[in-house]
């Protein structure tokens, strides 16, 4: 939906990047300007007024270029709700992450009242990292012990596992290296932590990678495997939009003008992107993953049915 830039409320606690790219702002201003459609950002309605958590050099583009409207996705809830999907923002999409982004997303999580309580890897599934990365950053971040008769470990804590109980952990001693996250290809396996339950089905399931829909509505059981897949879709949509991109500066660029199949080569990129978002899943349908006629039995919705759905409702 299109929403009055004026009537969005800036947090900089939701803004999920270390630093914004002035750079990336200026290109997409540029890229605006020559009539680009970019993807709706992230807002969250609180009755009144709208609060980004995804989406920030978007919405810094657009009122650069001197718009007035910005296409959102919107959801009801709080700044709390906004805050908690922050944390887990272009993990998938945009201007890739940098360590320090997820840094930033990690430590905003351990330092939280009720998030820092959660397990590594329920912090990890939030921010869109890996449990190590997790699990060595609250170590870096747990203060030092003042006393001359400390033995190096700390008092024993209580974390929150996915079986909802709380555990005692006795963390490791702190290390002095720099916490930085390996590439997705080169990550470990996650291993098992203190605190996340014992129970026989929580060993042997493991936790998933996608948790939430693209609305922020929590994943029933059976729709995991099918969102998992949504990582293939946004591969695919953001190569279609780099070749989109790089077809119009060929185009642009000395000797461009030879380039006399430019218009149906951008057309078909374009028709590709708009078949893929006709089978993309985007939002839990109102069956809760049972299966019904506005899902065609699938338990989920493309965005164009949800929003359809959502317009009626409304």
């Amino acid at each position: 939906m299109q929403v009055l830039i004026s009537q969005i409320r800036r947090d900089n606690k939701l803004q999920p990047r270390a630093n914004l790219s002035s750079q990336v702002i200026d290109e997409y201003i540029e890229e605006i300007r020559r009539g680009k459609d970019f993807p709706p950002i992230g807002l969250v309605f609180d009755g009144q007024s709208y609060w980004p958590w995804d989406g920030y050099h978007r919405l810094g583009a657009y009122e650069g270029a001197g718009a007035t409207h910005i296409e959102a996705d919107v959801t009801e809830g709080t700044t709390r709700d906004a805050f908690k999907l922050s944390l887990g923002a272009n993990a998938s999409h945009g201007q890739r992450r940098s360590n320090e982004d997820k840094r930033r997303a990690v430590t905003l999580a351990l330092e939280d009242e009720e998030f820092g309580k959660l397990s590594d890897r329920l912090i990890a599934d939030m921010c869109s990292v890996s449990q190590p990365f997790v699990s060595a950053l609250r170590e870096e971040l747990s203060p030092p012990k003042a006393s001359s008769g400390d033995n190096g470990y700390h008092l024993k804590e209580k974390r929150k596992g996915r079986d909802g109980k709380e555990y005692p952990v006795k963390p490791k001693k702190p290390k002095a290296k720099e916490v930085t996250e390996a590439p997705p290809t080169q990550e470990a396996e996650a291993a098992p932590q203190e605190g996340e339950g014992t129970a026989e089905s929580d060993k042997k399931d493991s936790s998933p990678s996608r948790r939430f829909d693209q609305v922020g509505n929590e994943l029933p059981g059976s729709l995991y495997v099918t969102f998992e897949g949504l990582t293939r879709f946004e591969e695919y949509d953001s190569a279609l939009d780099k070749a989109i991109r790089l077809a119009n500066q060929i185009k642009e660029s000395p000797g461009g003008e030879n380039f006399s199949t430019h218009k149906s080569c951008l057309q078909k990129l374009k028709d590709a992107r708009g078949d893929v978002k006709c089978i993309r899943p985007y939002a839990v349908c109102r069956c809760k993953g049972t299966g019904c006629r506005n899902c065609n039995q699938t338990g989920y919705l493309i965005k164009q049915v949800h929003e359809n759905l959502a317009r009626a409702k409304a």
